[in-house]
């Protein structure tokens, strides 16, 4: 629990200080854990490559994504097919099939709205604090 009483601290600093809204301090904290995950990272990859605790990285993951996260890499990356697709349901299934040993179309599908849940939900608050800054 020392982690969430630091962070706590760190996000209370931040927006007495400088009126960062806590929600916009957490998205970029977690930004990379995310992006790895949509890219098809495996939590065990994540948890190498960010120096963290794979319960650390499940638990971003479902708080922000709703999802605890990839078991094994996959063969695919989500995020740049979905921007390849310009979000477009039907044009990435497709390329995920051609691309991806993954033929299971409720994976394919989850990753897809994972993506466009990042795009639509997360990422506009990120992008608004950086414009504003």
């Amino acid at each position: 629990m020392k982690r969430n009483n630091l962070w706590n601290a760190i996000q209370l600093i931040y927006k007495e200080k400088f009126s960062i809204d806590s929600n916009v301090i957490d998205y970029i904290a977690v930004r990379p854990i995310l992006i790895k995950c949509l890219s098809g990272y495996g939590n065990n990859r994540i948890s190498r490559s960010e120096k963290e605790d794979i319960g650390y990285i499940r638990s971003v993951l479902l708080e922000h994504l709703n999802f605890f996260g990839w078991d094994r890499d996959l063969d695919f990356n989500p995020i740049a097919l979905y921007n390849r697709c310009s979000g477009n349901l039907n044009y990435f299934r497709q390329d995920a099939q051609m691309y991806s040993s993954l033929d299971n179309i409720r994976l394919i599908d989850k990753s897809f709205y994972l993506c466009k849940h990042f795009y639509e939900i997360i990422e506009p608050v990120i992008r608004e604090y950086y414009e504003k800054n």
